[in-house]
């Protein structure tokens, strides 16, 4: 192959945004150099079965610890970017690349057969349902409550890719009303019950406590002032007595 088209909003998909959040811009580049070396040393399968020697290459190329490179190509694998049945075998393998060919790769293909034209029908709906849904592990590490695994995957696997979406930008405001896991409800349920469309109703805030009156100001009175207060209140008791007398 001697180039294949790049997106120039490949880093914006859901996939490669997991991918760089996690593990960061490093796997990003991973990918790509991965499906460079694909395109480069087989364009008829799109994968390389030359056992583990092309991870040694790769290591040595991008000066990478093998260690942390199969970490990588691990992620790579959970996130659907490359085959991981074919990786567990010491296969890098990403057939999706055939979309992204030239056209002189795509030409060859044609005439010697390999083209996607010839591929079984049942296998070309499978191919393209794969490439048009989010895995399974982006909601389940996303939700956060891992109960039922095996029967949410199946439930997961039927959505469209729009619901998905939907799902994944519930998620974070649901889990902000239901902080605690065990609150939420089990994936299984959720799945059942359509919940993502379900507003999202939070703990009712605790009552505001009652706004105390203000005081009135205490006011100081001197035992002199005092003693002439009486003294006048004395006076006034005197003539009111004198002016009933009269």
């Amino acid at each position: 192959m001697k180039w294949f088209k790049h997106d120039t909003d490949a880093h914006i998909d859901l996939k490669i945004q997991s991918l760089i959040s996690k593990h960061g811009v490093e796997a990003y580049g991973l990918y790509w150099i991965c499906n460079e070396l694909i395109g480069k040393e087989n364009d008829k399968s799109f994968e390389i079965r030359a056992k583990n020697e092309w991870k040694i290459y790769i290591s040595k190329q991008i000066n990478i610890e093998e260690k942390k490179l199969e970490i990588l190509l691990s992620a790579l694998a959970d996130c659907g970017l490359i085959d991981k049945k074919r990786l567990t075998k010491g296969i890098l393998c990403n057939k999706k690349l055939q979309n992204r060919a030239d056209e002189y790769t795509k030409k060859v293909r044609r005439m010697s057969g390999h083209s996607p034209d010839n591929v079984p029908p049942e296998e070309n709906r499978t191919d393209k349902k794969r490439i048009e849904q989010i895995p399974f592990d982006e909601f389940w590490n996303l939700y956060d409550k891992k109960v039922g695994k095996s029967k949410s995957e199946k439930k997961w696997d039927k959505l469209s890719l729009e619901v998905q979406k939907k799902i994944l930008e519930y998620i974070p405001n649901y889990k902000a009303a239901k902080p605690d896991k065990q609150f939420r409800k089990d994936p299984t349920t959720f799945f059942n019950n359509e919940s993502w469309e379900d507003e999202i109703i939070g703990e009712k805030p605790a009552a505001a406590p009652p706004i105390p009156k203000p005081r009135e100001p205490e006011i100081k009175i001197s035992e002199e002032d005092r003693k002439k207060n009486l003294a006048k209140m004395a006076e006034m008791r005197n003539r009111l007595k004198g002016k009933l007398k009269a």
